[in-house]
């Protein structure tokens, strides 16, 4: 490889089905080639790593797909000279599909956990049809009918697997070129609904003022 002058360069190595490298990689770090007028080459040894795979599938209670669940890949860093707590970073996201399965390919070994987040489809169904309240009505008021207490329900957020404390889910380990499977098998639970009203000012209805907006 040549470059245009001497000086601090930052070089990489890639080839299918690796994983892209930086020279003298670790971590998030890595070492820069430095060419002078006096030694204008230099030899580099890059040791590239096979990509590493995680997939699954995402089902609902009745063990049918889960389509277009938000999946993340979190990678976990262990505790190091400086920090004395593991390092838990989002690294991807991914959808499932209509079979209820997602992919992370392409990735470098190391430490990984994988959460999923959903709705169940007929839950989604059943609050589209709650009509929004209407600007000075009170709460309950022109709300429609209740929904069925067996439609009302969520999905709490997921981590493989199969828990919803964070701490508590298993690291998947990844060496060079490994496959792990992660599945999830997600059960609802009821929702619960929050109604904000914000208040109301005396000129609200005034010309070139609005009723306030709260930020969610």
């Amino acid at each position: 490889m040549v470059v245009p002058s001497a000086g601090a360069w930052n070089v990489t190595a890639s080839a299918r089905g690796f994983v892209r490298q930086a020279y003298q990689e670790h971590e998030p770090y890595s070492t820069a080639v430095v060419l002078t007028r006096e030694a204008p080459t230099m030899e580099l040894r890059f040791v590239l790593s096979p990509e590493a795979d995680i997939t699954g599938a995402v089902l609902d209670e009745a063990g049918e797909p889960v389509r277009r669940a938000q999946v993340s890949l979190v990678a976990v860093r262990p505790p190091g000279p400086d920090r004395a707590e593991a390092l838990a970073t989002t690294r991807a996201t991914a959808s499932t599909d209509d079979r209820g399965v997602y992919e992370f390919a392409g990735l470098a070994p190391g430490d990984y956990r994988v959460c999923v987040q959903a709705q169940p489809w007929y839950a989604v169904a059943a609050g589209s049809m709650r009509a929004f309240q209407a600007p000075g009505t009170r709460a309950g008021e022109n709300d429609g009918p209740p929904p069925d207490p067996s439609l009302d329900v969520t999905y709490p957020l997921t981590w493989f697997p199969g828990v919803e404390d964070q701490d508590a889910a298993e690291t998947l380990t990844l060496r060079a070129g490994d496959t792990r499977q992660a599945d999830f098998h997600l059960l609802p639970m009821p929702s619960i609904h929050l109604l904000i009203n914000p208040p109301r000012s005396a000129d609200a209805g005034a010309v070139g003022r609005g009723i306030p907006m709260v930020p969610l």
